[in-house]
């Protein structure tokens, strides 16, 4: 999965769930500000672990 489709798939998650940014972050064990930055656009899922536990978070949700 690529970074513009975890953007994409994360924000469905967020206006179907009404799901938090505190509560992604929470749950992915990275800060509200890198999910936050991710979201915008504005910043890059850096290693393969980051994006590893970003993918696990869609996939349970979706």
């Amino acid at each position: 999965m690529d970074q513009n489709n975890m953007r994409e798939k994360l924000n469905q998650i967020i206006n179907k769930y009404g799901t938090t940014i505190t509560f992604i972050a929470k749950k992915t064990q990275l800060s509200k500000t890198t999910i936050s930055l991710f979201l915008k656009g504005e910043r890059d899922l850096k290693t393969e672990e980051i994006q590893s536990r970003v993918i696990t978070f869609i996939e349970q949700r979706i």
